[in-house]
């Protein structure tokens, strides 16, 4: 992945938010980082990025793509809203209005079955949506 240019809607939304965006995601990407035992440098080994670049994520000073965003909330096992500092909610799933699962029951282990036997459900035919 590459630094890109930030999409125009989202430049739109960091200046409305005064920049509590970009600080908002530094702080969480930090945050889950380390929480993970990943170093910046393991990390922008993973996206093909330099050391650098996650220092500047990190620090405020520059934001990533969107795609990276999706990447790093898929890594980390997090919505990207919580990322992005749109809700605080990490693990909350709500499914339907009367299904609500809270995964902060879950350790890592748990998350990590949860979301594999998804996968096994969603490339079922039997259980998959028409």
């Amino acid at each position: 992945m590459m630094q890109k240019k930030v999409p125009q809607l989202m430049k739109k939304m960091i200046k409305k938010n005064n920049g509590t965006f970009k600080k908002c995601f530094a702080q969480r990407l930090r945050e889950l980082r380390k929480e993970n035992g990943i170093t910046q440098a393991g990390l922008a080994e993973r996206m093909n990025v330099s050391r650098t670049c996650i220092a500047n994520w990190e620090s405020s000073e520059r934001i990533p793509e969107v795609a990276a965003i999706t990447y790093l909330a898929k890594l980390f096992k997090v919505p990207v809203d919580y990322l992005c500092g749109r809700t605080d909610e990490r693990y909350r799933v709500k499914l339907l209005d009367n299904i609500d699962f809270d995964l902060t029951k879950l350790n890592g282990k748990g998350i990590e079955m949860l979301c594999e036997y998804y996968d096994y459900l969603v490339s079922s035919e039997k259980y998959r949506a028409k």
